[in-house]
């Protein structure tokens, strides 16, 4: 008996990612849907300390999000910035440092 050799080129292996690809999201998509179907009503109860928990949240989310964005802020203002090594290129004494 004789075995042949399989082999694949690039485009076909492309083509099985493809449709790999395309299985998983439909799989997906499906699986989502039938969950959001199945689901009954919680009857649940929000307590005033739930909102507050979400408002603190919130608020810490701007507050990172203001550290992150200050801290590329200060990189772009000082890349351009004529700052001290620009005087001393220029020949004018840079300013004495910051306390």
């Amino acid at each position: 008996m004789y075995r042949r050799a399989i082999v694949l080129n690039a485009c076909q292996i492309h083509d099985n990612a493809a449709i790999a690809m395309k299985r998983l999201t439909s799989f997906s998509l499906l699986s989502l849907a039938a969950l959001l179907i199945s689901t009954g009503d919680a009857h649940a109860y929000l307590d005033p300390g739930t909102g507050s928990i979400l408002l603190q949240g919130l608020i810490a989310g701007i507050a990172a999000a203001s550290v992150v964005v200050g801290g590329y802020w200060s990189k772009v203002k000082a890349f351009f910035s004529s700052g001290p090594k620009g005087r001393k290129a220029q020949g004018r004494p840079a300013d004495p440092p910051r306390q």
